[in-house]
C-alpha cells in the first residue's frame, strides 16, 4: 500500500476510540468500547487505569482488523486523551489508585483555591495537577509516600506503548514545573522529561508487536489533549470558525488571530488563538441511555441502537412545548454545586418529551457559551459539530435552530484521532506543517441551515431555559451552602 499509514488512539472520558488513518485522512476503520466511571461521592470522578489500557489493546485490535491490513504495515502511532487523567505510579510503574478526571472532579477545590491566592494565576493544568497532588498528601498520605511517578492519561499509554515515562511539557513548562515543585515541596524526580508534540516520545516495543503485530520502533506520537486535537481535527485555522464536539464532555472552541480578554489557550499554530470550553453535558445524553430509554417507549425495534432510538423519540415529541431539561448533571468547573433539572413536567409529556428535551437543553446551553464568545468580540461566522453526537440529524437541526447559525458537520465525526493522525502526519513529516496537514486531511460531509420560523419560536425558549438555569444554580448553591 503506498499511503502511510497511522493508528490514532482517543482515550475519552467514557471509552477508547482507535482508528486507522491514510495520509488523505480517510478512516479506514474505527473500534470504540467504553470503560466505567466511579464516582462514590458527588465531588468524585475516578476511573480505573487497567480499564484504559484493556480498551486500548482491544481496540487497537479491532481497528486493525476492521482497516484490512497488515499490523506491519502501520507507520507510527498518535495519541491523544483527556485531560488531566492523574494517575501515581509505584516503582513498577503500576498504578497505585484509581485516576482521578480532574476535569469532572472536585475535590481538591479547597486546595486549589489556596494554591492561587498563594501563588497567584496558574494555568488549568497546573492548578488540578499541583491541588490533586495535595489533596492526595493530606488525605492518602500512605499512598503519596509510595508515588514515583506523576503522570497524565496520554503518556500513561504512551509508556504502555513502549514509550518512556514524560511529561506534556507545553501543558507545564519544564522551568514553571521546576518552579512549582519547590513551591509546593514536590519532588523533580516525580515527573518525567517534557515531550512535546512534533516528535517521537517513543518507539513500540517488541512486547506490544508480539501482542498486537504493531512494527517494533514505529514512532509513538503524543499530542495534546483530546480537546486541542479537536481543534485540530475540526480545521480551526480562520477567524470566526467555531466547532461542537458533541460528546460526554461537550467541547466549543473559536479561532482567532486578535488578541482579546476572552483567550483561553494559544493555538498550536503560530498567530492564531483559541477561545476553549469544556462542559460535562453529553454525559446527561448517558444517563438518558442507561436509564430512560425503553422505559414507557413504543418505537423501539432491536435494529436501533440506543441513541438512534433517543432521536427516533425526540422526533415523536415533535417541535410542540417540552420540559426544559438543564443538562449539567455532574456540576460544571467553577460551580461544582450545580446540578441537572427537568423543569415543567406535566401529565401531558411521556418519555419522548423528556428525550428531545435533552436535546434541546444541550443546544440552549451551547447557545449560552457561544454568545458569551460573541459578546467577547468575536463573531462566529460557522459551528463545525463532531463527536457522536453529530451523526444525529435531529440535533444538529436543533442545534442549528436554536443558535440560528450554519452548522457543518465534519465527514469524519472522530476529531479528536482525526487531529491526533494530523499532528503524527506532521511529526514524521508526510506534511511540512498542520496549515498543510487540514489541506489534505479535513473535509465536510454536510451543511445544516437553520430554519428562520422555528429559530423565532426557539428564541423565547431560550429566554425561558436562561431564567430557569440561574434559578437552579441559585438554589443548589443556598443548598451547599446549608450542607456545610
Amino acid at each position: 500500500m503506498s499511503d502511510d499509514l497511522i493508528l490514532a488512539i482517543d482515550l475519552g472520558t467514557t471509552g477508547c476510540k482507535v482508528m486507522v488513518f491514510d495520509e488523505r485522512g480517510n478512516a479506514l476503520s474505527r473500534s470504540y468500547s467504553e470503560y466505567p466511571l466511579f464516582s462514590s461521592r458527588p465531588d468524585f470522578a475516578e476511573e480505573d487505569p487497567r480499564d484504559w489500557w484493556f480498551a486500548v489493546e482491544k481496540n487497537m485490535r479491532g481497528a486493525l482488523s476492521g482497516a484490512n491490513i497488515p499490523p506491519g504495515d502501520i507507520d507510527a502511532v498518535g495519541i491523544t486523551g483527556l485531560a488531566v487523567g492523574l494517575l501515581l505510579l509505584d516503582g513498577d510503574g503500576e498504578p497505585l489508585r484509581s485516576a482521578i478526571l480532574t476535569y469532572m472532579d472536585s475535590r481538591a477545590k479547597a486546595q486549589r483555591d489556596e494554591m492561587i491566592s498563594k501563588v497567584g494565576k496558574m494555568s488549568y493544568p497546573e492548578m488540578v495537577v499541583y491541588s490533586n497532588l495535595e489533596w492526595i498528601r493530606e488525605n492518602e498520605p500512605r499512598t503519596f509516600e509510595k508515588i514515583e511517578k506523576v503522570m497524565d492519561a496520554r503518556e500513561f499509554i504512551a509508556y504502555r506503548l513502549g514509550a518512556g515515562i514524560s511529561h506534556d511539557g507545553r501543558a507545564i513548562t519544564p522551568e514553571r514545573l521546576e518552579e512549582l515543585n519547590r513551591i509546593f515541596n514536590v519532588p523533580d524526580e516525580l515527573f518525567g522529561p517534557p515531550h512535546f508534540y512534533d516528535g517521537p516520545v517513543g518507539h513500540v516495543s517488541d512486547d506490544i508487536h508480539k501482542r498486537v503485530g504493531l512494527r517494533t520502533g514505529i514512532p509513538i506520537i503524543v499530542g495534546p489533549w483530546d480537546g486541542m486535537c479537536n481543534v485540530i481535527g475540526s480545521g480551526l485555522t480562520d477567524d470566526g470558525l467555531a466547532m461542537d464536539v458533541a460528546g460526554a464532555t461537550e467541547i466549543i472552541a473559536a479561532c482567532t488571530s486578535r488578541k482579546l480578554d476572552i483567550l483561553t489557550h494559544p493555538h498550536l499554530i503560530e498567530g492564531k488563538w483559541l477561545v476553549y470550553t469544556s462542559e460535562a453535558l453529553g454525559i446527561a445524553h448517558r444517563w438518558f441511555r442507561d436509564n430512560l430509554v425503553g422505559h414507557g417507549a413504543s418505537i423501539a425495534t432491536p435494529t436501533l441502537n440506543p441513541y438512534e432510538l433517543i432521536d427516533l423519540m425526540a422526533a415523536k415529541a415533535g417541535g410542540g412545548a417540552t420540559p426544559i431539561f438543564i443538562p449539567t448533571m455532574k456540576g460544571e468547573f467553577m460551580k461544582p454545586h450545580m446540578g441537572g433539572a427537568i423543569i415543567g413536567l406535566s401529565l401531558d409529556h411521556d418519555v419522548n418529551h423528556i428525550a428531545r428535551a435533552l436535546l434541546e437543553g444541550v443546544a440552549y446551553h451551547i447557545r449560552s457559551t457561544i454568545e458569551r464568545i460573541e459578546d467577547g468580540g468575536l463573531e462566529i461566522k460557522e459551528v463545525r459539530v463532531s463527536g457522536g453526537g453529530s451523526r444525529s440529524r435531529i440535533w444538529n437541526q436543533i442545534k442549528a435552530n436554536v443558535m440560528g447559525k450554519t452548522f457543518r458537520v465534519m465527514r469524519v465525526p472522530e476529531t479528536g484521532c482525526l487531529g491526533a493522525a494530523m499532528l503524527t502526519a506532521a511529526a514524521i513529516e508526510i506534511y511540512d506543517d498542520l496549515i498543510e496537514a487540514t489541506e489534505g486531511m479535513v473535509s465536510i460531509s454536510e451543511e445544516v441551515e437553520p430554519e428562520p420560523e422555528i429559530s423565532k419560536k426557539y428564541q423565547k425558549s431560550y429566554e425561558l431555559y436562561r431564567r430557569c438555569y440561574d434559578a437552579v444554580d441559585g438554589v443548589l448553591h443556598e443548598k451547599e451552602k446549608n450542607k456545610n
